[in-house]
């Protein structure tokens, strides 16, 4: 999210070197290869992976227990931690293909899309831009592509990667397709004011852990540092909020989901006002994930960053006055 630190490069290790140089070999040869191929290849590298790291095995198994106790079965736990693995993997490949892919070629990925009518709706009626609620989900680079190209120009925030000449061509990937691609760091918001401002909408990632300074909110009943930046950009702009998420389905098409406008909370208590707004996000997320808990990225250690004890306190009060003066009921397709 913009207002993280600034982002240098550091100088990469041994293994992220092997890392980088087989990401932009993969990017340059898979133009010769068609996406059936491609697909097949990702989901063999999926099993490969979940069969030999048993620590990112576990990492994904341990997170969906924590997530969801007592839903799933030890069995049930390891089919979902290995459909994770392959729903990334040819994400992954489907982002790269992309690079070579007709607009034709890349709608025809979509299936399914539901519901466009509340992008055009909140377009019609907002005077600053849309905020586009999205997450590390499905295929979210294809989202932004969808999104670009059917009347909705998006401003999204990325952070670079460690290889320049691999961060250029994924950027260059992104902005084929019509994106706007803003570095994260702590002069991105200048950029991000501009683009609410000429009527844009900003792609956010609002799934991530945002570490020590994050705000605190509750995430499947456990505190997740979140970043506050997508609820404060919205309450300050009077923005629309459109949840934006793309549905993986098992013939490699797409849903896109999108969704109706969350609504802002609004409260003389600034600091109520951007807690709640950030909460309601992640119920929506927590909906999502609870719909199709095989989508989202797993990996992630969403609640590593943990509160002091004023945190806690703080979201225990405002916890309670949500949970008495607020009733979420989202309808996930």
């Amino acid at each position: 999210m913009a207002g993280a630190k600034d982002t240098q490069r550091r100088k990469p290790g041994i293994r992220q070197r092997l890392l980088n140089w087989t990401g932009r070999v993969f990017f340059n040869g898979a133009q010769r290869f068609s996406r059936r191929s491609l697909l097949r290849f990702a989901s063999w590298i999926a099993k490969v992976f979940y069969n030999l790291s048993n620590k990112h095995r576990g990492l994904i198994k341990t997170h969906l227990a924590k997530a969801f106790p007592d839903s799933y079965s030890e069995s049930e736990l390891s089919r979902l931690a290995l459909k994770n693995l392959d729903v990334l993997a040819r994400s992954m490949v489907d982002f790269v293909k992309s690079r070579s892919m007709t607009r034709d070629e890349l709608m025809s990925l979509y299936s399914v899309v539901c519901d466009p009518s509340h992008l055009q709706q909140a377009k019609e009626t907002s005077k600053n831009g849309i905020i586009g609620l999205t997450g590390h989900f499905g295929n979210w680079e294809l989202s932004a592509h969808w999104v670009s190209q059917n009347g909705f120009p998006l401003t999204a925030v990325g952070r670079d990667q460690s290889d320049e000449a691999l961060n250029e061509q994924i950027v260059a990937i992104r902005e084929k397709w019509g994106t706007d691609n803003v570095a994260r760091s702590r002069f991105a918001n200048k950029a991000l004011i501009s683009a609410l401002k000429q009527g844009r909408m900003l792609g956010l990632l609002s799934d991530q852990n945002a570490g020590k300074n994050g705000l605190f909110v509750p995430f499947f009943g456990d505190w997740a540092s979140t970043f506050r930046g997508p609820a404060i950009f919205a309450l300050k702009f009077d923005c629309p909020v459109i949840p934006i998420f793309n549905v993986r389905q098992d013939d490699d098409s797409y849903k896109l989901i999108i969704g109706p406008r969350l609504e802002l909370i609004r409260d003389d208590d600034k600091e109520y006002e951007i807690w709640a707004t950030t909460y309601r996000m992640q119920r929506y997320i927590e909906a999502l994930l609870t719909k199709y808990p095989e989508q989202w990225m797993w990996l992630h250690k969403r609640w590593k960053s943990r509160p002091d004890q004023e945190a806690v306190e703080t979201g225990e009060r405002f916890l309670k006055r949500y949970e008495a003066e607020v009733r979420d009921e989202f309808i996930i397709p």
